[in-house]
């Protein structure tokens, strides 16, 4: 019997070697990036610090890398896959920091495994896209794990529901994934309304969400509303320029249920004047 470790590099191997082989002949285009990130972090001290010494910086190296293979089926049909691998190495194992180890609530399927978990190191590797895309003239369907992107805010999105991220999580470059249908209707050249539904294990009713986009004047105007983590919501961004300065906004209200109470959350922001550039109608944003 193979070490724990050799077993879990080995179905690694074994994963890339069928997909490569599957894929033999097909169209299929690759892309990817690599990450290598020192950082330190410094921690105020400690109570148990006035009798065990312990140090009050802890420096580590994250190593990331991502493979996005793509395979278009034909002109209108295409699968995407996002595999990443991640490697941290902390200095001291008392201050454990561990980036983005937990399964996204919005992700039905868990796809992420562990090959390294040592005293002061931690190894994983996941799926973090995995997804069937189909495009028509007047719109689009994609079903599997992905990324809806909503909201204008620079910093942090109120009304990204299905793929949050924490401003302060600075480890991260993606976001994670989200296990979901989503259907998108053309209503016009900057107009278009989206039907989303997310199973998840958590709610078995799943969360859903409708949100309509389009352009009003010169400003870029949306508003959604859905049912997430059995609580309705409401909300809406505004992106555009006054005069020679741009202004973006995002707000969401949450009415709440039994457990939780009713609030809101909102950004407001400014800066150069927005430009958009040219899209092709239809794009799938990654």
């Amino acid at each position: 019997m193979w070490p724990l470790h050799r077993q879990r590099w080995g179905w690694i191997v074994l994963f890339w070697s069928v997909l490569l082989v599957s894929l033999q002949g097909q169209p299929v285009s690759f892309s990817g990036y690599g990450v290598v990130l020192p950082f330190a972090m410094r921690y105020q001290t400690l109570p148990v610090q006035s009798f065990i010494a312990l140090p009050q910086e802890n420096r580590a190296l994250l190593l990331r890398l991502r493979v996005r293979p793509e395979w278009d089926i034909s002109d209108a049909l295409f699968v995407r896959l996002e595999y990443e691998a991640d490697y941290l190495y902390y200095q001291h194992p008392f201050y454990d920091y561990t980036p983005g180890i937990t399964v996204s609530t919005r992700q039905y399927f868990n796809w992420q495994r562990t090959f390294v978990d040592a005293r002061n190191r931690l190894g994983r590797h996941f799926i973090d896209r995995l997804f069937v895309a189909w495009e028509w003239e007047n719109g689009r369907m994609v079903v599997g794990r992905q990324r809806i992107s909503w909201g204008t805010g620079r910093v942090w999105n109120p009304t990204d529901l299905f793929n949050p991220l924490s401003p302060t999580a600075f480890d991260r470059v993606e976001k994670d994934g989200a296990d979901a249908v989503n259907i998108q209707w053309y209503l016009g050249d900057f107009s278009d309304v989206q039907f989303v539904w997310n199973p998840t294990r958590a709610v078995p009713e799943g969360n859903g969400a409708v949100h309509l986009r389009s352009k009003i004047g010169t400003y870029d105007v949306s508003v959604l509303t859905g049912r997430f983590d059995r609580r309705w919501v409401v909300g809406g961004d505004v992106t555009g320029n006054i005069g020679n300065a741009a202004i973006r906004g995002e707000w969401l209200y949450d009415f709440g249920n039994a457990e939780k109470a009713p609030f809101v959350k909102y950004i407001v922001g400014g800066g150069q004047p927005v430009y958009t550039p040219p899209v092709r109608t239809g794009g799938i944003p990654f």
